[in-house]
């Protein structure tokens, strides 16, 4: 009976180890980037489309619109509450619709180029000592406006974060680009926008 009981408490442990590991969120505050060079891999299925493979590769683009050594400002208020994420995952498959419900949340703001945009969705998984902020945004965030890609989704703004404890870190910055969305809120860049090409963030830090 003791070796059982044992059992049963190591077993907990881990487990409760586990779910810590993946639902533990990055402090919230203001980190600040580097844009620096361009990376065009992706993978996932599209948010808004009916492209339902998991993998895929995004499309080369001719410019970010970032450009390289410009200061990027994410000022990260709250992360999307699960409410949220069931609502954005029920209408993944209208592309309007979408970006409707995601236009409703706030979140904080992202200002690049002298513009302050807001981040509609935003959330936090944490693997391996790092954590991974997946920040959307309604708007571009370079560009006129949304753009619709026929038979595959929306395209939005996206910026991905890998940091430690202290918000140092790297990331990812797509000025637009169709994006594939769990149920926990783990954003994966699609491509297919005019300006899906990614931009790598250095020298990410929070304040």
């Amino acid at each position: 009976m003791k070796t059982s009981r044992i059992g049963f408490m190591i077993i907990g442990f881990i487990f409760c180890f586990m779910v810590t590991a993946v639902y533990a969120q990055a402090p919230l505050g203001t980190y600040v980037a580097t844009t620096g060079q361009s990376s065009i891999k992706g993978k996932g299925a599209a948010a808004g489309g009916d492209d339902a493979a998991p993998k895929g590769r995004m499309k080369r683009s001719a410019s970010t619109g970032a450009g390289a050594g410009n200061t990027i400002t994410i000022q990260l208020a709250s992360y999307s509450a699960k409410a949220e994420l069931d609502q954005l995952m029920a209408v993944q498959n209208d592309p309007l619709k979408f970006l409707e419900t995601l236009r409703t949340f706030n979140h904080g703001s992202i200002q690049v180029s002298g513009k302050s945009i807001p981040i509609n969705m935003a959330s936090s998984r944490s693997a391996g000592g790092k954590y991974t902020i997946s920040i959307l945004t309604a708007k571009p965030l370079y560009g006129s406006g949304a753009e619709n890609v026929a038979g595959k989704g929306a395209s939005m703004g996206m910026v991905e974060l890998t940091v430690d404890a202290s918000g140092n870190g790297k990331g990812l910055f797509y000025s637009q680009t169709m994006v594939g969305l769990s149920g926990t809120g783990e954003a994966t860049a699609k491509g297919g926008g005019k300006m899906s090409k990614a931009t790598q963030l250095t020298s990410v830090s929070k304040q």
